[in-house]
C-alpha cells in the first residue's frame, strides 16, 4: 500500500494533468497555481517532474500577444504517452491506439469466423493487443496502459471476468492479471458497453456536460448512465440491463429464462432471425438484394429500409416502438438530458428516430421529455475500443470512481 504522502503527491500530479487536459487553452504556471491553490514550490516541483517525464511540454506565447515579461505556457505532450483500447463481444473484436491528448492514431476490427470458445476469445484479445504494440513500434515503451472492455459480468475492482451467459466456460477468469503478466503493461478492465460512454467524457471533441444515457444495441441492449459526469457501472458491471425490461406482448424466450424482454425484439441476433424467416416467406426483397446468398445482417436491413423497402421500414419502426417503451422507463428513472443510441439500427436515421421519439414521449413524464434529446452516436463500431482506451484515464484520473 502506498504511503499517504505518496498518494497525495500523485493526486496533485493528476490534478495538474487534468487541468491541462480539460482546458481549452494552454496554461501558465501562474494559471495552475490559481486553479489548484497549490503553493509556488508545489506547482514548480510538479511541473518540472512532468516536463522531465515528457508528459507535458512548454510553449512560448506568439510574438504578437506578448506584453512585458515573456510567459511560458504548458500543454499536454501528444507523444508523452499512448493508450491502447481493446473491446470485444461474441461477434468480433475492435482495437485502437490513442495518444496522450486522446487523438485516435490507429484502429481496426476483426469479426469471428469460427465457433467462439474461451480460448478463441482470449487469443483474439492477445492478438489485438499485439497488433497495437506492433504498430507503435519503439514507442511501445511509452504506453501508459491498456483498457479492456469485455462482455458479461465482471468484478471491476479485481479485474475478474465472472461470467458470460452465451459462453459458459468464460467464468472466473483473472483477465486483468493475465493481461498484466502477458504484456507487462498496466491493464484496466470494464464492461464492453460500459466503456463506450467514456468517449463522451474523455474525448474533448465529443464531451457532453449533460446527464446522459448511452444505449448500445448489439447482441443485447444495455444502458449506461452518466450522471454529473460520473458513470455508473455497478460493482459487477451488471447495471443498465435495458434489454431485460418487459416491453413485448410476444412470448419469445430470452436467454435470461424469461419472456417479453426487449432483447427478444430488437437485439441483433433476434432481428437477424426475423429476417431469415421473412426471406423464406418471400418478404424483405430489399434485404435479399443486399445480402445475396449470405445470411442477412442488420446493416442489410438498414440499407434496404433507406432504399424504401416496405417490409424493412415496418420492422425498423416496430423496433423503434419497443425501444421507445424501454427508453421512457429509463428516462423517467434517471431524467437525463440526452440519450445516445449506438448500434446498426441507429444508422436508419429518421426512419428509426422519428418513431423512437414518438413512442418514448407516449409514456415519458412530459417535464422530462421536454428537456430530452435522443440522438445517434457519432461513432461507428470503433466506439468500444476508443472508450476502452479512455478507461485508463478514468481509472487514473477520476478519484470518485471508487475502484479500490
Amino acid at each position: 500500500m502506498p504511503r499517504l504522502v505518496e498518494t497525495r503527491k500523485q493526486v496533485k500530479r493528476n490534478h495538474v494533468l487534468s487541468l491541462l487536459r480539460e482546458s481549452r487553452h494552454n496554461l501558465s504556471r501562474a494559471d495552475v497555481r490559481r486553479l489548484t491553490g497549490y503553493s509556488v514550490s508545489t506547482v514548480s516541483t510538479i511541473i518540472e517532474e512532468l516536463l522531465r517525464e515528457r508528459l507535458i511540454v512548454e510553449q512560448g506565447v506568439p510574438e504578437e500577444n506578448r506584453m512585458g515579461r515573456k510567459p511560458t505556457l504548458l500543454s499536454l505532450n501528444p507523444e508523452g504517452g499512448y493508450l491502447i483500447g481493446i473491446e470485444c463481444n461474441v461477434q468480433g473484436i475492435r482495437f485502437a491506439v490513442l495518444d496522450w491528448t486522446t487523438q485516435i492514431l490507429f484502429h481496426g476490427s476483426e469479426g469471428f469466423h469460427e465457433k467462439i470458445t474461451k480460448d478463441v476469445l482470449l487469443e483474439a484479445i492477445y492478438e489485438a493487443t499485439r497488433r497495437c504494440l506492433q504498430w507503435l513500434g519503439p514507442r511501445r515503451n511509452r504506453v501508459i496502459g491498456i483498457g479492456l472492455g469485455i462482455p458479461g459480468y465482471l468484478d471491476i475492482v479485481q479485474g475478474v471476468a465472472l461470467s458470460l451467459p452465451s459462453l459458459p466456460t468464460w467464468k472466473n477468469l483473472p483477465i486483468k492479471e493475465m493481461m498484466n503478466k502477458t504484456f507487462q503493461i498496466p491493464t484496466e478492465v470494464g464492461n464492453n458497453v460500459g466503456v463506450m460512454g467514456l468517449v463522451f467524457k474523455w474525448i474533448p471533441r465529443y464531451h457532453i456536460k449533460d446527464d446522459f444515457l448511452l444505449v448500445s444495441i448489439r447482441t443485447g441492449v444495455r444502458c449506461i448512465p452518466f450522471l454529473s459526469n460520473q458513470p455508473y457501472f455497478g460493482k459487477i458491471c451488471n447495471s443498465g440491463e435495458l434489454g431485460h425490461l418487459k416491453v413485448s406482448e410476444h412470448q419469445k424466450l430470452c436467454d435470461c429464462g424469461q419472456y417479453g424482454c426487449l432483447n427478444t425484439e430488437i437485439a441483433d441476433p433476434y432481428l437477424e432471425k426475423v429476417l431469415e424467416h421473412g426471406l423464406k416467406e418471400g418478404k424483405f426483397p430489399g434485404v435479399k438484394a443486399y445480402a445475396g446468398t449470405a445470411l442477412p445482417s442488420i446493416q442489410n436491413l438498414v440499407d434496404a429500409a433507406l432504399g424504401e423497402d416496405a417490409d424493412s421500414i415496418a420492422l425498423i419502426q416496430t423496433s423503434a416502438r419497443y425501444l421507445g417503451k424501454a427508453l421512457a422507463e429509463a428516462a423517467n428513472l434517471f431524467a437525463p438530458q440526452r440519450i445516445i443510441v449506438s448500434g446498426s439500427l441507429a444508422k436508419a436515421a429518421d426512419l428509426f428516430f422519428i418513431p423512437l421519439k414518438e413512442w418514448t414521449a407516449k409514456t415519458c413524464v412530459p417535464s422530462i421529455m421536454e428537456h430530452l434529446t435522443i440522438q445517434p452516436s457519432p461513432f461507428d463500431s470503433t466506439i468500444g475500443a476508443i472508450g476502452a482506451a479512455t478507461l485508463v484515464l478514468e481509472r487514473n484520473f477520476n478519484p470518485q470512481m471508487g475502484w479500490d
